[in-house]
């Protein structure tokens, strides 16, 4: 098929070359599906474009990310097809960033060091050109490199881990696309395997391919597609998956608990083939690379991300900062010092996940010595203040915020698997030990987990049932404490949180819409059957009427009642004649003694209220 020829005008802005065929009433930037950032791959991006002569993006990438690549960049160039989201692109950087919008099978450019698609194929075709197959679209891109160039190409999983936990996937949405995608062919690669043999067929490139999970447009975790196999039963590598998956349900209530399918689908062998999206990074004439490092990208309230790298080819990992990054606030009584993060990660489990297996078999012996562990990992290193008989222990700031989710049982004892977060003041032993108990309770409570205690438990009960499985007893005046204490101590993530789901609110949430709904229908029947007899009982009593309308007795009746009523008229108008003149408007009255008030609360009767209806005293 040959391509159309699109004229493109002679007075295009400065910085912008129009191709043809511009979308002019659409924007990529302001739909659901956000522009590509790059996420924990950023850092991948910016080293590949450090020292390149020419990179080019194609399609809609985050400002923030196209101006850091231009300046490591000799020249930087973009490929869009909305005409506003390219003057707005090129309002917001700075440099000679060149902008080309319109039909992508006009562009003519070529030889490119660095081709970055990391916001894929779908958003590449104007809506004013013809469509493309598939495979033609992908030889397309795959020639805008050159000799010795690299691509670093991004492609969804229409099955990924994002689109099993959400009702509605955001880039599923009717304005992601226009209209859901401009690729046609009645083959198009799905999957990892099918992808993957479809550019393998592409003489002259290696690809390395790599898993990306979190958010489609801003990964959380980017780690080789091998490496993800390798480390399949690492617990390490579930508790980076397990915050990814809590990154992926967005700002709405996923509809399973995202750390358990996530753990679940790695420990299984599907952890690659569950990843959101894909990154392949291609290379001419070079053999694939087999890269070790999982890159991490780490967001928390308050406080700028935190891009690390871990190089898993040892069984210590070393965790590696990308990014330098000031210390900030996380939270009332929290701050957070990146440069903790750097050093090793002994292999181990989290205690969280310890603790929930055992409360969930009921083993309350391993609760305990979970319990006491952690306590006896608090009490080192505290210090005592008071009088002897009023000694308290206070735990160092670098552990007050530190909770079971955030601790790995590793053969040297506890480990602190995120040590950047550290408390402005330090705490009473005691309250920390309860306020982590607490923590792990309402953790257990909202995600559903199993547990011997009764449903009417809240997160409170259970802190202490756990205090008391390791022989601790609990002050219930010091509540009041450590719930302030709570509150300075908590750290909130960006996005993604336990507030978001809460298996046990959404079972019981549903259980009071059923309830709700039957009262509704037993409501409904009650009144359909009191219309019922209320119409039959209207029947009954017109045919008693038109009777009684036809009998002798009611025309004599009607008669004296008209002569009584001739009567009463001749009587008021002589009073009237006779009556001293009324009182002036607006005066006032005293009421009579014994005249009846008006609006008098009456009480009615329960048994003629509908079901589900409860009286709270009188009615007006």
């Amino acid at each position: 098929m040959t391509s159309p020829s699109f004229d493109a005008p002679a007075d295009a802005p400065e910085g912008l070359v129009l191709l043809g065929a511009e979308m002019l009433a659409w924007s990529d930037y302001a739909s659901s599906l956000s522009a590509a950032d790059g996420g924990a791959a950023r850092d991948l991006v910016r080293r590949a474009a450090t020292g390149a002569g020419r990179v080019l993006f194609l399609g809609p990438h985050d400002a923030t990310l196209v101006q850091q690549v231009a300046g490591v960049a000799a020249s930087t160039e973009v490929v869009l097809r909305s005409l506003g989201d390219a003057e707005q692109l090129r309002a917001q950087v700075d440099g000679a960033v060149t902008v080309s919008v319109g039909a992508f099978d006009a562009f003519t450019g070529t030889d490119y060091d660095l081709v970055v698609a990391l916001d894929g194929l779908d958003r590449l075709l104007s809506a004013e050109e013809p469509p493309l197959a598939w495979d033609r679209l992908l030889d397309k891109v795959l020639s805008l490199p050159g000799a010795a160039g690299r691509i670093l190409l991004a492609l969804g999983n229409e099955a990924g881990l994002d689109r099993l936990l959400s009702a509605a996937p955001t880039d599923l949405d009717d304005d992601a696309h226009w209209p859901g995608g401009r690729v046609v062919d009645d083959v198009v690669p799905l999957g990892f395997a099918e992808l993957t043999d479809a550019l393998a067929r592409r003489d002259g490139w290696a690809f390395t391919a790599r898993a990306c999970f979190g958010r489609r447009s801003s990964p959380t975790v980017v780690a080789p597609a091998y490496v993800v196999d390798a480390l399949r039963h690492d617990p390490r590598f579930g508790a980076l998956l397990d915050r990814a998956a809590w990154e992926t349900s967005g700002s709405a209530a996923p509809v399973h608990e995202p750390s358990r399918l996530a753990r679940t689908m790695l420990r299984h062998g599907q952890g690659v083939d569950a990843a959101p999206i894909w990154l392949f990074d291609g290379q001419r004439g070079a053999a694939p690379q087999r890269p070790d490092e999982v890159l991490w990208l780490d967001r928390h309230t308050g406080g700028p991300s935190l891009l690390a790298g871990i190089d898993v080819s040892a069984p210590v990992w070393r965790r590696t900062l990308l990014e330098a990054v000031p210390d900030s606030h996380v939270g009332l009584g929290v701050e957070r010092h990146p440069a903790a993060l750097e050093g090793e990660i002994p292999a181990g489990r989290l205690v969280f996940e310890q603790l929930a297996e055992a409360v969930g078999v009921q083993d309350l012996d391993t609760v305990g010595q979970l319990v006491r562990g952690y306590r006896d990992w608090l009490a080192a290193g505290a210090t005592t203040t008071g009088a002897d008989e009023e000694a308290v222990l206070l735990v160092d700031p670098e552990k007050a915020p530190v909770t079971l989710d955030n601790l790995l049982d590793t053969e040297a004892g506890l480990v602190v698997f995120d040590p950047s977060l550290r408390a402005l003041d330090a705490a009473p032993l005691e309250q920390v030990l309860l306020r982590t108990l607490f923590v792990a309770a309402d953790d257990l409570v909202r995600l559903g987990r199993r547990s011997p205690w009764p449903a009417g438990y809240d997160a409170r009960h259970i802190a202490v049932a756990l205090a008391n499985a390791a022989g601790l007893t609990v002050d219930e005046a010091a509540w009041p404490q450590i719930e302030e204490l709570d509150t300075r101590l908590q750290v909130g993530r960006a996005i993604g949180s336990l507030s978001q789901l809460s298996t046990a609110e959404a079972m019981a949430t549903v259980e009071r819409y059923r309830t709700a709904l039957d009262q509704a229908e037993a409501q409904l029947e009650w009144l359909v059957l009191n219309i019922h007899y209320r119409q039959r009982a209207v029947l009954r009593a017109q045919a008693r009427a038109r009777k009684l309308a036809e009998s002798p007795q009611y025309r004599a009746g009607q008669r004296v009642l008209w002569i009584r009523e001739k009567t009463q008229r001749a009587k008021d108008k002589w009073r009237a004649r006779n009556a001293a003149p009324p009182a002036p408007v607006g005066e006032w009255r005293a009421p009579q003694e014994g005249a009846p008030v008006e609006r008098d609360p009456v009480e009615v009767d329960p048994s003629l209220l509908p079901p589900g209806y409860e009286t709270k005293g009188p009615i007006i």
